[in-house]
């Protein structure tokens, strides 16, 4: 082969870097992907992209994977080199929800979960002669102050 073309389909290999695979897709660099969020009724998930920007997001609601909508509950955030999608007034029924971007053809994501965390109830009641936890009406707190400092984080 010394001194003579490599022809391979329609491309000639003229060195030991040349790639024979022409019109081959374009290598995705990624620095960060998203990880599953959890965030409480009416708050706010963010899934966050690095290394792209040009990119795609798709939600499966339980009927498979679409464009994310226009609905006033996601928007997108993009800069030169990353894509933030954010869920915004997250509502108890997008639990379970998956996540995912695709880029052009050549890549899709693995699915990441939005995670809606429910609301913990929290009794009180001054006569209460139970342990303080908070966890049923036996039990209630006796003051409301260490019931808000013990209150979960939605």
């Amino acid at each position: 082969l010394s001194g003579s073309n490599r022809v391979s389909g329609a491309a000639v290999d003229i060195g030991a870097f040349e790639a024979q695979n022409v019109g081959a897709a374009t290598p995705v660099r990624l620095t960060a992907i998203p990880d599953s969020q959890t965030t409480c009724p009416r708050g706010t998930a963010a899934f966050a992209v690095s290394g792209q920007s040009n990119l795609t997001w798709q939600v499966d609601t339980g009927t498979g994977f679409q464009d994310v909508p226009d609905d006033g509950l996601h928007f997108v955030e993009v800069s030169d080199t990353s894509s933030t999608l954010f869920v915004t007034n997250v509502l108890p029924t997008m639990d379970g929800y998956q996540y995912r971007f695709t880029i052009g053809n050549n890549y899709t994501s693995t699915p990441v979960a939005l995670v809606v965390a429910p609301r913990t109830i929290i009794y009180v009641n001054a006569h209460a002669t139970g342990n303080q936890t908070g966890a049923d009406w036996a039990n209630a707190y006796t003051n409301l102050q260490p019931a808000v400092l013990n209150g979960d984080v939605c």
